[in-house]
């Protein structure tokens, strides 16, 4: 495997010495890699009997599938902003560093942007590029849900995560007003807020 400087092995992983098989043995060795959403490059050479060596063959380039993302974390509710958390050691599973993420709003079946608003798009950032990203422009006392998917370098697409939401902090209310008091009941009134009716 070019990428990594290894070679496949009787059992399919990588490791640092050649293996010398027949053409025969070797065909349908099925290789196994640790990471999803890695891109590999394989070369071939050949030897004789007497352990001569040619030079390596062309290069072909594979990518492995990309794990669908664990769940990222949604903190630090205000009114109308939400913080984005993409932990390297979850939120990865186990695709590459390298591997890309677009994060879905469910609500309203949109992509979230670089500037942290929503649109119909789909923006792809690695894990530490969304780490952190605050959600703008949003509701008061909303639940907001979100889920991502990754990608490999061969634009194959996981699955959804797991959904994660969160409430936006309420607006506080504004003083009440009373009127009709007696001496026994009173009635108060609420002044209209920008709160959802939840």
């Amino acid at each position: 495997e070019s990428t990594g400087d290894k070679y496949v092995q009787i059992d399919g992983t990588l490791g640092a010495s050649a293996v010398w098989q027949t053409r025969s043995a070797w065909d349908g060795t099925t290789i196994v890699v640790s990471e999803g959403a890695k891109a590999l490059t394989f070369k071939v050479k050949a030897r004789n009997g007497d352990s001569v060596e040619t030079s390596f063959g062309s290069e072909t380039s594979t990518n492995t599938l990309p794990s669908v993302p664990g769940a990222l974390a949604l903190g630090t509710p205000t009114e109308n902003q939400l913080t984005v958390t993409t932990s390297a050691s979850s939120f990865n599973n186990t695709n590459v560093a390298t591997a890309l993420y677009a994060i879905h709003n469910t609500g309203n079946s949109q992509y979230l942007q670089t500037d942290g608003s929503f649109g119909a798009s789909a923006v792809w950032r690695t894990q530490s590029g969304w780490n952190g990203t605050i959600l703008t422009n949003l509701s008061p006392n909303t639940a907001y849900s979100l889920k991502a998917k990754a990608k490999n370098s061969a634009s194959e697409e996981s699955a959804f995560s797991s959904v994660t939401t969160l409430y936006t902090a309420a607006v506080a209310p504004s003083t009440p007003t009373f009127a009709n008091t007696t001496t026994t009941q009173t009635t108060f009134t609420l002044a209209s807020d920008t709160n959802t009716s939840s």
